[in-house]
């Protein structure tokens, strides 16, 4: 309630309270940097082979390739995933960005979760994410 869970014993003594934690990206809707390639701004899948976009016409759909090949660079990706409470580990949303088609950028919710390779923004089973952010 009001952003606060309060645990509470069988015996209604209070044990702690929970609040909820909400943490936004610092570049989430900022303008790309002057020179930017942008691949998708949520308005086309053009940029992608076999890309779709998803019912609300605002997501890339799964299964995209960039038509255009890029050497060394950086890249900034924003993605959400499904809600899903009840799910544990891999269950909870998984998907991933493949580099050079060949490494995976985890795309996963990792709230709670330790921040190993195999988890949100960890070069999957190479490197652990920098920052454990779901």
């Amino acid at each position: 309630k009001d952003g606060k869970m309060t645990l509470v014993d069988e015996n209604g003594n209070v044990g702690g309270v929970l609040k909820r934690v909400e943490r936004k990206s610092s570049t989430l809707g900022a303008k790309p940097p002057q020179g930017a390639v942008v691949l998708f701004d949520g308005s086309s899948a053009d940029n992608f082979e076999g890309g779709k976009l998803s019912d609300n016409k605002k997501n890339l759909m799964a299964g995209t390739h960039s038509k255009r090949k890029f050497g060394d660079c950086s890249f900034h990706v924003e993605f959400r995933t499904p809600f899903k409470a009840k799910a544990r580990g891999q269950a909870r949303g998984n998907s991933g960005v493949y580099i050079d088609s060949r490494y995976e950028l985890q795309v996963l919710d990792s709230f709670g979760l330790e921040g190993e390779y195999n988890e949100c923004g960890g070069i999957y089973s190479i490197r652990k994410p920098t920052v454990n952010m779901p």
